[in-house]
């Protein structure tokens, strides 16, 4: 490839007049031995050929990579520096064949790596003033793949200077390659090699970026005017005027050497391409695929955070994401678009919508495998527009707020889960062996008899104030009625300890945080210390709606945890499907504590318990609105600073929420309902299990439904009584702000005047007024 640059003349004769006295060896090259050439070159004055290697030795040249979602619909496209597709010869048209060897080294079939020829005739016209190149297609395929495969400026220096030495070692690959691969071989690395400017590298990425087209559809006159980019990229493309004289010229020589009519040539002269300047993706930014419409970016985004995180790409997370980018790999992601456009149309329906000032979002995952199906929030992945002021601005964000990136983990540590925490409660309980029976008196508060390190005890108050939630309850009623003065004693019994050993072994991150005090090694050092009991009310142990809708995925996984994957399949530039990404997972419960817990968390969505008695029932909607066997359970925390809703079905787990993203503890509250976590969560996953089987779960083991402890410690001589179920499931828990008359049954609730949409029950609130009687403020959370 030459370059429009001007040289000193001298300089060129000299140089040109020392590569004619090789000229002779290089034809000599094809035929006699390694050892006489070496001899012939050392005459010359030059390097011998036994100080080069035999054949072009270099890394891989980087490849740009496709993301497709599991329906094989183009998602966007990845690359560094060099945006490149590898293309057979037999998708080039020939008129981009026969133009390029045209107007680059007509003599391409002719030579052996060295044009002999040319050299003598650039010698000739060098002497006239003229810049035509000796180069054969083959010695700039070796410069071009030297340069674009250098790590260092000085190598890259090396590959491109004007020296003899440069020109030798050309010579030396392109005489080694020509013995190595044929004609067809060597043309089809050059085309998928050589750069058309623009950031287009290659003639399939060039075909898209300046004709939006693949390039087994371009022209004749589009061909001619690529080729005319080659000999000086950083110019042609920019000065199109100049551009179309050399394409002209290009059409001359095609038709001189019989590669098309002059009828063909005047035609194509006639008939100027136009250009069609596309922009070529490169991240997941909005762009040739990813808009705000398919809302992609965020599931796309997941791909780079996840990618950080594999130590098979790399050694640094910079390494590793640059692995990916670079590898020219086939990405199928796990993203199910029905599922995402579902899930998103819930999300933007429910609250304050797309920009609001509350952040709402939803995560769906497959359990047995991890993958991630959908990733849904009320906000567009995009870098907010210029002059964008208040609720537009609000509407674009960049940062991962469904799933959180380990690289930031002592900044960013999730938001505080509230109740949906329990569940790993009740694993750690069940694992150890206590049974679902095992049952406590649970009045209005609790208060430790230990003291923390503040030299307090610990007091926990039942979200409802009026003490319709005091009373006798077992795991099934009192995960149901998500009573934290049940809570707080299976806790204890259970340990804090192995709470936090549960969580982390279901999936639940444990971000550390600036100060630490969120890691799960500062939750073990600090044992039963009663200031760590909020942990089961979700306190000291922030997560991610990713990790949470993962932690549900392992029990309705039947106890198998399965490490979160953005990952369908993964093939590599030959085609060949790798083990990237591929589900890996691990038993972690045994599958009747899973059971177990999952007979239990029938009971927050109004379902039934297949071997106890449920309660009220905190979700009710979801249960109705899902209409199939489900689990799961509502969260919310002091104030309903943030709302949570974590479930399952056999098939699909997932985790929404609503809080301010931006001041988690101390922004927005969910005016004071934590309802609408419930109403993304129940439409969100009847859209996404629409058309999926109806499947059921097993029954708990006898040995963990029954014979647990009973303790009556603390009842009243007329205690409240406890609410049982209604017909065959539980009930709609009666709410205090406004009320619902109880529904029976699976929880189908009457319609009421409570906080949420008619017909659906709301919640059972937190009171801020409500003090215990040693004046310290309750903590409760649903």
């Amino acid at each position: 490839m030459t370059s429009t640059r001007t040289r000193n003349p001298l300089t060129n004769l000299i140089s040109l007049f020392l590569c004619g006295l090789l000229a002779g060896i290089v034809v000599a090259a094809a035929a006699l031995p390694a050892a006489a050439v070496a001899g012939l070159t050392a005459k010359a004055g030059a390097d011998t050929f036994e100080n080069l290697p035999s054949e072009l030795q270099t890394p891989p040249l980087p490849l740009t990579t496709k993301v497709l979602n599991d329906k094989g619909q183009y998602v966007t496209s990845l690359h560094g520096d060099q945006n490149r597709v590898n293309v057979t010869l037999s998708q080039v048209p020939e008129s981009l064949q026969h133009a390029v060897i045209a107007i680059e080294d007509s003599r391409f079939y002719e030579h052996h790596g060295v044009d002999l020829k040319g050299i003598l005739r650039a010698f000739v016209s060098s002497g006239s003033g003229s810049t035509q190149g000796a180069s054969t297609l083959t010695q700039q395929y070796v410069r071009q793949d030297l340069a674009l495969t250098a790590t260092s400026d000085a190598a890259r220096a090396a590959a491109v200077q004007q020296t003899l030495g440069r020109k030798l070692r050309e010579i030396r690959y392109a005489v080694a390659l020509e013995k190595k691969f044929n004609k067809q071989q060597i043309l089809e690395k050059y085309l998928n090699t050589v750069y058309f400017g623009r950031g287009a590298y290659g003639v399939a990425v060039a075909a898209q970026r300046y004709f939006n087209k693949s390039v087994d559809q371009l022209t004749l006159g589009e061909s001619a005017l690529l080729a005319s980019f080659i000999q000086s990229p950083g110019y042609y493309p920019l000065h199109l005027d100049k551009a179309e004289v050399r394409r002209n010229y290009v059409l001359t020589r095609m038709q001189q050497l019989g590669y098309i009519t002059s009828a063909q040539e005047n035609d194509g002269k006639k008939n100027k391409p136009t250009l069609n300047l596309t922009p070529l993706p490169s991240t997941c930014l909005p762009n040739g695929a990813i808009t705000a419409q398919n809302n992609w970016g965020y599931f796309c985004d997941y791909l780079r955070i996840w990618a950080q995180q594999q130590p098979s790409l790399g050694a640094t997370p910079d390494e590793r994401w640059s692995a990916i980018r670079t590898g020219g790999y086939t990405i199928k992601l796990s993203l199910d678009p029905d599922m995402q456009a579902a899930a998103q149309h819930s999300v933007d329906n429910v609250g304050g919508g797309r920009g609001a000032d509350l952040t709402q979002g939803v995560v769906f995952i497959e359990p047995g495998t991890g993958r991630i199906r959908s990733l849904a929030v009320n906000r567009t992945f995009d870098q907010a527009p210029k002059g964008a002021a208040g609720r537009a601005l609000k509407q674009y964000n960049e940062n991962p707020l469904l799933t959180g990136d380990p690289e930031n983990q002592t900044t960013s540590t999730g938001y505080p889960s509230g109740s949906t925490f329990k569940m790993f409660t009740m694993l750690a309980a069940l694992r150890q062996g206590m049974q679902l029976d095992t049952g406590f008196y649970s009045g209005q508060t609790y208060t430790t008899k230990a003291k923390g390190d503040d030299g307090e005890p610990y007091t926990v108050a039942n979200a409802n104030s009026n003490g319709s939630m005091n009373g006798y309850r077992d795991m099934w009623s009192g995960f149901g009625e998500s009573v934290n003065t049940y809570f707080i004693q299976l806790e204890i019994a259970a340990k804090v300890t192995n709470v936090a050993k549960a969580a982390r072994d279901a999936g639940i991150s444990f971000f550390p945080g600036a100060t630490g005090t969120n890691s799960y090694d500062s939750i073990i050092k600090g044992g039963d210390n009663p200031g760590r009991l909020s942990l089961t009310f979700g306190q000291g142990s922030d997560t991610w709606p990713l990790y949470m809708a993962n932690a549900y995925a392992t029990v309705a996984a039947e106890g198998k945890y399965c490490e979160p994957t953005p990952i369908q399949s993964v093939q590599g530039p030959d085609g060949k499907t790798l083990s990237l990404g591929a589900p890996n997972c691990k038993q972690v419960f045994s599958k009747g504590v899973a059971d177990a817990a999952t007979d239990a968390a029938r009971c927050p969505v109004a379902q039934s318990a297949q071997a106890g008695h449920c309660g009220w029932a905190t979700g009710g909607s979801v249960g109705n609105a899902v209409g199939r066997p489900m689990a799961g359970k509502t969260g919310s925390t002091p104030g309903n600073r943030q709302v949570w809703f974590a479930g399952f079905v056999p098939q699909l787990a997932g985790a929404s929420f609503s809080t301010d993203t931006d001041n988690p503890f101390h922004g927005a509250d969910n005016n004071d309902s934590p309802d609408i976590a419930n109403y993304i969560f129940g439409p969100a996953m009847a859209n996404a299990v629409d058309g999926m089987p109806e499947k059921g779960f097993d029954p708990p083991p006898d040995s963990l439904a029954n014979g647990g402890v009973h303790s009556h410690a603390g009842e009243p001589a007329n205690p409240t009584p406890s609410p049982k179920a209604g017909g065959s499931g539980g009930t709609v828990r009666p709410g205090t702000g406004g009320g619902t008359t109880q529904g029976t049954g699976h929880g189908t609730p009457t319609k009421g005047p409570g906080h949420g949409p008619t017909g659906l029950p709301p919640f059972a609130l937190y009171n801020p007024g409500f003090t215990t009687s040693n004046g310290r403020r309750a903590k409760p959370q649903v």
